[in-house]
């Protein structure tokens, strides 16, 4: 495939144009300043592409995917603020999307997924740290209109203090989708007896001729691992927080990008 660098371009009302052409491999790595006053960004992957964005600093308001029969969208990065995302993926397109939310007060992803051709697929990665009082909300939901589409929705999620959090996934298997695959898995993990955290798994399947599974599971630190890395020599701080990184690692190594993956170890380190 062709590598070339994606057209971006600013749109009125303050919106933000990511474009790549048929047939082009790229990549674009969205800076703070391009976010600057940003509230919708629109991201167009023309068929045949592959197409990688990337953002450490926030994103908008607003985010709108849209991939073209036969293209792959990864959509990478932190949300510390209330954020609306929607995609659409024609036949034989993939969408990626994973986010981490990150701040100190309310925080909130909504990412829907429509898979409107045959063979499209997405998938939705969430991780999240929560501190203090701080409150997020954490939903995905994907819509199978098409034969032969698969989805798969992972999140994970470590809350401190007295901080709260709801993750809900959805998944709706139309109809028309008959062959289609969703699964959905949550973790939760509760680092203080003042956290709370609510886990929201559902499933509408409208075609019997469908694979579809989902989990929730909510724990807390294991103690006798907390035993064993101390016996090692780490202090209760030192073990708690390694644990918890150890919780993330699963899910980070699934993470294709390797870069980037490091950058969420060392996000989720520093929240720790």
């Amino acid at each position: 495939m062709e590598a070339g660098e994606p057209t971006v371009k600013k749109l009125p009302n303050n919106g933000l144009f990511v474009r790549l052409p048929s047939g082009v491999s790229g990549k674009k790595s969205i800076t703070a300043a391009e976010m600057q006053g940003t509230t919708l960004l629109v991201i167009v992957a023309e068929e045949g592409s592959e197409l990688d964005i990337v953002s450490l600093a926030n994103l908008s308001q607003k985010i709108d995917v849209f991939a073209k029969a036969g293209s792959k969208v990864r959509l990478t990065a932190t949300h510390t603020s209330s954020v609306l995302g929607n995609a659409v993926a024609e036949k034989g397109a993939s969408v990626e999307w994973t986010g981490m939310v990150v701040g100190k007060g309310k925080a909130k992803l909504d990412v829907t997924c429509s898979l409107n051709g045959e063979g499209a697929a997405s998938r939705f990665t969430g991780i999240f740290i929560g501190n203090k009082s701080q409150h997020i909300e954490m939903t995905a939901k994907t819509v199978h209109n098409a034969p032969g589409t698969t989805s798969s929705m992972k999140a994970k999620g470590a809350l401190k203090g007295s901080s709260r959090a709801v993750v809900q996934t959805f998944t709706k298997i139309t109809e028309k989708a008959a062959n289609s695959e969703c699964s959905q898995k949550v973790e939760l993990l509760l680092l203080s007896k003042n956290a709370g955290a609510k886990p929201i798994p559902m499933l509408e399947i409208d075609n019997c001729n469908t694979k579809a599974s989902h989990s929730a599971f909510i724990g807390r630190l294991d103690r006798e691992r907390l035993f064993y890395l101390k016996s090692r020599g780490l202090n209760e701080k030192e073990a708690a927080k390694l644990a918890v990184e150890g919780f993330f690692e699963p899910l980070l190594r699934e993470i294709q990008n390797n870069g980037l993956a490091d950058s969420l170890r060392q996000a989720i380190a520093g929240k720790g």
